[in-house]
């Protein structure tokens, strides 16, 4: 997962991406790192997907304009739109599987 650049202005990305995931995290952070992993593997057969890692030690700017109070946090954007945001303790399988069917339907509509 790509790492939040100093470049990036973080409303024209959710403006911009057709998917936008954002993992609020930290370094030492074990469900952090172990989430990340995870959202790449499914960004490898989501190429409509934009995954940001967002170190909140590192960007805590950042978290507070979010509302960020806990990692890890993911916060998702459709359209540019917030489509959803789980913190703390969640099931990324299910959020996953939302996330693909909400694709499918997208793809089938006239």
């Amino acid at each position: 997962m790509q790492a939040l650049q100093a470049h990036e202005d973080l409303a024209q990305l959710k403006a911009q991406s057709q998917l936008l995931i954002l993992q609020f995290a930290r370094p030492q952070c074990a469900p952090c790192a172990s989430l990340a992993m995870r959202l790449d593997e499914w960004a490898q057969s989501h190429p409509q997907a934009t995954l940001r890692y967002i170190d909140i030690s590192q960007w805590p700017q950042v978290a507070a304009q979010e509302q960020i109070l806990s990692a890890p946090t993911l916060q998702v954007y459709i359209d540019g739109r917030r489509y959803l945001q789980e913190a703390g303790y969640f099931s990324l399988d299910l959020l996953l599987d939302k996330l693909d069917h909400y694709w499918e339907l997208r793809q089938n509509r006239p």
